[in-house]
C-alpha cells in the first residue's frame, strides 16, 4: 500500500498531469480557445510553408546577363532562361523617383503591412460589389510580387493565394529587398521586365540616371504595359505618366509640375551588339551584370588602328587580328579588339583573334633572359656567343642564317638572335622558360602534350595575345605576375600577385627592350619629343604564320597580333612590320599628355665592367664601361679574359710565376686575352686575328696547372650499338672527363664540332648517327685530350 500511494503522488507532480488538470478546468475555457485562435492558423501557415515552399527560381536565377561599360553605356543585353530582357539590379542603383514614387503610386502602406493590407482588401471589395465587377485588386506590392511569381487568372482563390505567398514573401526577405525584387521584375511591355531593362530599352540609360518624366512613365507602365508602351501608344503612355506624375509629383519638391510638358520618348532601342568578342567571353564568376573597364576613346582607336593595319594586308592574303590593352597598376583591360570586323564570316571575323593560341615567334625570348638575369648569368653588356652550335643533333640558327660572334645580352635581344637564346635556355635547365611557363599556370589541356624542348625559346610552345600580354605586365610590375581584370568584381575576390622574378630583374629586361629602334622613328625616341619612351618585342612565327608585338610603359600594356584565323601564312607577317607600328600607334595616342618611365629598383646597381668580355672589370683590362647589375645575383669575379701571363725570354715558353727556375728578369710579362676554345675557334675561323699564347714550358709550371684533362667516356676505340626500334632518349652516350684542381672548365669537341659548354662537373649526353667519331675536351689552360669511338647499328 505505501509503495502504491508513493507512485501516485510522483504522478500528480508530473507536467503532464498538471497540464491536464489546467485544460479541464471550466474557467480556462475562454484562455484556451483564444489560443487556439492563434496558433492554429500558425500551425497551418506553417504546415502549408513547408509543403509548398515559395518558387525563387524567377526572382534569384531567371536574369539577363547585361554587358555595360564603365559609364554604363549598354553594350548588349542578353535575354533571360525565359526569354525574357530582365536585369538583377541593386536596389541601391535605382533614382528616388522610382523607389519612392512606385511606393507612393501603388502602395502607401508598403513599409507598414505584413504583405497584406486590410484596409485595401476592404476597400476593394465595397468598390467591386458597388460596380459589381472587378474594378479593383487591393494588391499590396508584396501581394504583386507573389502574382509575378505565379501569374494566374483574377479570381477569389488566386487571391487567397497570392496573399499566402505574400505571407511567404514577408516572412523571408525585408521590406527593401521584396521593393527591389518587385522593380526588377515588374512588367513594361513586351518582353521587357523591370525598371532597368526599360531604361535601357526605352531610354537608352541606366536606371541611375532617369530624370523625373521617366520614371513616371516606368511607374505608370505595369498598369498596363502592352496598351502603355510609348514605341507604339506614345499618346496614351504620356497621360497615363502625367497622372502619375499628378499624383507623386508633390513628393518630390519644386520644378516637378514643368515634368507633364516634356515629351514621352516614342521609340524603343535595339540591343546595340558593340565588342562582341569580349561580350562572348567566357569569365567566371561574372554574374548577371558585366561592367567592363573598357576606355570607349581608347577601344575606338584600338578598332580603327587594326582595321586600317588589316585593309593593307587583305591583298596579301591576312584578314585576321587583334588588340588587347590593359592598365598595368590595376590590370584592367581598357581596350580589347578581337578581330577587324566580326561580321567577316567568310574570314571567321567572329574567332577571337585575343584568345587563340598560336606560336609566339621571338615573344617570348625577353622571358628566357629574364630567367637568365634571375640566375646571375647576364647583365645588358655582358658578352654572350652568337655561334654555330649543336644540341643532339639540334642546331639553331638565326633569321638572316649568318652569326655574329661576340655580343652583348643587350644586342642578343635587341636583334633576336636565336642561337643566344637557346644557349641560356639550355643552361638554365628546369629553370628556364618551359620551368617559367608550367610553372605560372600556361600549361593547360591544349598544350599538355607540348614537349617544344629548347625550341620553345624561339616561339615553339604555342601561347594566347592575352597570356603574352599578361606575362609583360609582370616585368612592367617590376616581377609580379597578376591577372587580367575584365570586369568591376569584389576586390576581396581577386588572387593575390605571383612573384615570378626581381624587380631588378624586371627592370633590366626593360632596360633592354627599350632600346630597341622603333619602326616609327629615325632614330633614338628620345630625339623626337612628341613620342613617348615604350619598351616591346615583336615575334614572327615559324613560316610567317603570324606576327606578334607587345609593348609597354608603367602606364599600360599593349599586344597585337596579325595572322590567319585557319592559320595559313604570308610574307607579310613579319613582327616589325606588321605589328610593331600598329603597337607604337597606339602608345602614341597614350602617351600624347603623359611620358612616364621606370624608376630603378632597390636592388639595382651599376659598376665598372670590362668593355671587351662584359665581365666585371679585373685588374688587367684597359677598355672599361658601365653597366648595371642586380646586387645579391650578379656575383660572378673579375674578368677571366684578360690574364697577365709570364714568358720565359729565352724559351720564349710560358712559366708559372710560382715555380720560376730563373731570376725574375728573365721573364716578361704582358696581359693576354684569352678566350674560351669554342669562340677562339670560332673568331678564328672567321679570320679574326687572336694573339697566340704561348704553351707552358713544363719545368716552369705547377703540377696542378700541368694536369690534362682526362676523358673517362666514352672509352677510347670503343665500340657503342644502337638499335633502330628504340627511342634515342634511351640509347645516348655519357660525355665524362676529370679535370686538374684550380681548372675552371673546358668544352667538347665532336669532328671538331663544339658539344657545348663547359664540362667541368658536368655531365653530357650526345645521341650521334652511326659512324666514326673523334672527341676532344680542351680546358680553359689549353690542355686536352682525345679518343675516338665508333657507332654502330645493331641488326
Amino acid at each position: 500500500m505505501i509503495r502504491i500511494s508513493k507512485r501516485r503522488r510522483m504522478k500528480k507532480n508530473t507536467l503532464l498531469f498538471r497540464l491536464k488538470q489546467y485544460l479541464l478546468k471550466p474557467a480556462n475555457k475562454p484562455v484556451l480557445i483564444t489560443a487556439a485562435a492563434v496558433l492554429l492558423p500558425a500551425a497551418v501557415w506553417f504546415l502549408l510553408n513547408v509543403f509548398f515552399p515559395l518558387p525563387l527560381y524567377r526572382l534569384q536565377e531567371d536574369y539577363s546577363v547585361l554587358h555595360i561599360t564603365q559609364e554604363n553605356r549598354l553594350l548588349r543585353l542578353g535575354l533571360s532562361p525565359s526569354g525574357m530582357y530582365r536585369i538583377k539590379t541593386p536596389l541601391s542603383d535605382m533614382p528616388e523617383f522610382i523607389k519612392r514614387g512606385i511606393v507612393e503610386y501603388e502602395d502607401r502602406m508598403f513599409y507598414f503591412h505584413p504583405g497584406i493590407n486590410p484596409f485595401a482588401v476592404a476597400r476593394a471589395a465595397f468598390l467591386n460589389v458597388t460596380s459589381m465587377r472587378v474594378v479593383s485588386g487591393g494588391s499590396t506590392i508584396t501581394m504583386q510580387l507573389a502574382k509575378l511569381i505565379e501569374p494566374r487568372k483574377r479570381t477569389m482563390g488566386a487571391k487567397i493565394i497570392e496573399a499566402f505567398r505574400a505571407s511567404q514573401l514577408e516572412v523571408n526577405f525585408s521590406k527593401k529587398q521584396i521593393l527591389e525584387m518587385y522593380l526588377n521584375n515588374i512588367p513594361m511591355g513586351g518582353n521587357i521586365e523591370g525598371v532597368a531593362a526599360a531604361s535601357y530599352l526605352y531610354f537608352n540609360k541606366a536606371p541611375i540616371n532617369l530624370t523625373f518624366p521617366e520614371a513616371a512613365l516606368l511607374i505608370a507602365l505595369p498598369k498596363s504595359p502592352n496598351s502603355l508602351r510609348p514605341d507604339r501608344s506614345p499618346q496614351r503612355a504620356r497621360k497615363a505618366r502625367d497622372e502619375v506624375i499628378k499624383r507623386i509629383g508633390g513628393i518630390f519638391g519644386e520644378g516637378i509640375n514643368t515634368a507633364a510638358q516634356e515629351p514621352v520618348s516614342d521609340r524603343r532601342y535595339s540591343n546595340p551588339y558593340r565588342l562582341q568578342h569580349l561580350v562572348n567571353k567566357r569569365i567566371h564568376n561574372s554574374g548577371y551584370v558585366r561592367k567592363y573597364f573598357i576606355d570607349e576613346a581608347l577601344q575606338a582607336m584600338c578598332e580603327y588602328r587594326l582595321k586600317f593595319a588589316s585593309r593593307e594586308l587583305k591583298d596579301y592574303g591576312v584578314f585576321n587580328g587583334a588588340v588587347i590593352v590593359a592598365d598595368n597598376r590595376t590590370m584592367n583591360v581598357v581596350a580589347y579588339v578581337g578581330s577587324p570586323d566580326f561580321q567577316d564570316k567568310e574570314h571567321c571575323g567572329e574567332i577571337d583573334g585575343v584568345s587563340i593560341v598560336r606560336s609566339p615567334g621571338s615573344a617570348l625570348k625577353p622571358f628566357v633572359y629574364a630567367m637568365a638575369a634571375e640566375h646571375g648569368m647576364i647583365t645588358p653588356k655582358k658578352i654572350l656567343y652568337d655561334i654555330p652550335r649543336d644540341y643532339d643533333g639540334y642546331s639553331p640558327v638565326n633569321s638572316d642564317r649568318k652569326f655574329s660572334g661576340l655580343v652583348t645580352a643587350f644586342d642578343a635581344l635587341s636583334r633576336s638572335y636565336n642561337s643566344t637564346a637557346v644557349y641560356l635556355e639550355y643552361s638554365l635547365g628546369a629553370n628556364g622558360l618551359l620551368g617559367f611557363l608550367r610553372k605560372n599556370g600556361y600549361y593547360d589541356m591544349k598544350r599538355r602534350d607540348t614537349n617544344p624542348g629548347l625550341a620553345a625559346a624561339l616561339g615553339a610552345y604555342p601561347v594566347s595575345l592575352e597570356e603574352l600580354v599578361t606575362m609583360y605586365s609582370a616585368i612592367a610590375n617590376y616581377g609580379l605576375l597578376r591577372k587580367l581584370n575584365f570586369i568591376h568584381k569584389d576586390i576581396k575576390a581577386q588572387e593575390e600577385p605571383v612573384r615570378v622574378f626581381s624587380a631588378g630583374t624586371a627592370y633590366m629586361i626593360t632596360q633592354m627592350l627599350a632600346e630597341a629602334v622603333r619602326p616609327d622613328l629615325p632614330q633614338a625616341w628620345e630625339f623626337t619629343h612628341s613620342r613617348g619612351k615604350v619598351a616591346f618585342k615583336t615575334g614572327t612565327s615559324f613560316g610567317y604564320g603570324n606576327a606578334w608585338c607587345v609593348g609597354y610603359n608603367p602606364d599600360y600594356t599593349v599586344g597585337v597580333w596579325l595572322g590567319n584565323a585557319d592559320a595559313s601564312p604570308s610574307f607579310k607577317l613579319v613582327g616589325i612590320k606588321a605589328a610593331a607600328p600598329v603597337v607604337i600607334e597606339i602608345f602614341n595616342y597614350l602617351t600624347r599628355s603623359r611620358d612616364v618611365w621606370f624608376d630603378p629598383p632597390a636592388d639595382i646597381g651599376t659598376r665598372k665592367i670590362c668593355s671587351v668580355s662584359g665581365q666585371p672589370a679585373g685588374p688587367y683590362c684597359k677598355k672599361t664601361d658601365e653597366d648595371i647589375y642586380i646586387k645579391g645575383i650578379n656575383t660572378e669575379p673579375a674578368c677571366r679574359v684578360h690574364k697577365k701571363i709570364y714568358v720565359n725570354k729565352k724559351t720564349g715558353l710560358r712559366a708559372d710565376p710560382g715555380s720560376f727556375k730563373n731570376p725574375d728578369s728573365a721573364y716578361r710579362s704582358y696581359v693576354a686575352e684569352i678566350w674560351p676554345a669554342d669562340i677562339a675557334a670560332y673568331l678564328k675561323e672567321r679570320g679574326q686575328h687572336l694573339e697566340a699564347v704561348p704553351a707552358y714550358d713544363p719545368q716552369e709550371v705547377s703540377q696542378n696547372i700541368m694536369l690534362k684533362p682526362k676523358i673517362t667516356s666514352p672509352e677510347n676505340g670503343g665500340v657503342y650499338f644502337i638499335t633502330e626500334s628504340l627511342p634515342e632518349d634511351f640509347q645516348k652516350i655519357t660525355l665524362k672527363a676529370s679535370f686538374a684542381s684550380g681548372v675552371t672548365g673546358g668544352i667538347w669537341l665532336l669532328n671538331g664540332n663544339p658539344v657545348n659548354k663547359s664540362a667541368t662537373d658536368e655531365v653530357l649526353y650526345i645521341s650521334p648517327k652511326p659512324g666514326k667519331y673523334s672527341l676532344t675536351v680542351q680546358d680553359d689552360t689549353g690542355a686536352s685530350d682525345s679518343i675516338s669511338f665508333k657507332v654502330m647499328v645493331k641488326r
